[in-house]
């Protein structure tokens, strides 16, 4: 694996992890029903936003299991010559060149 394909998985990998983190902390704060974790914007609005950022969470983390299955799946095909990936990655975008580059 070349430099910039490490380099992309890893930020994938902390990225996808500091997702988990989140998510796991908006589902305990939901399940809680603690009053630190009261959705006052529903209360007003009638739409949850914590429901709202929790589904946004779960997409996030799916995206990144697909970010990191197409790295695997590039590093597969790496010797065929095909082209690298370029993916957004947290707020940068990291572009991965092909071998050589």
């Amino acid at each position: 694996m070349d430099i910039n394909s490490q380099k992309l998985k890893d930020e994938a990998l902390f990225a996808r992890a500091q997702a988990e983190r989140l998510l796991a902390d908006l589902l305990a704060c939901q399940a809680s029903g603690d009053v630190d974790c009261r959705d006052l914007y529903k209360q007003v609005t009638g739409q949850s936003s914590l429901e709202k950022a929790i589904e946004e969470t779960r997409r996030l983390v799916a995206s990144h299991d697909r970010l990191l299955t197409q790295i695997a799946k590039d590093q597969s095909e790496k010797s065929d010559g095909l082209p690298m990936i370029a993916a957004r990655v947290g707020p940068r975008v990291t572009r991965q060149a092909m071998a050589g580059r």
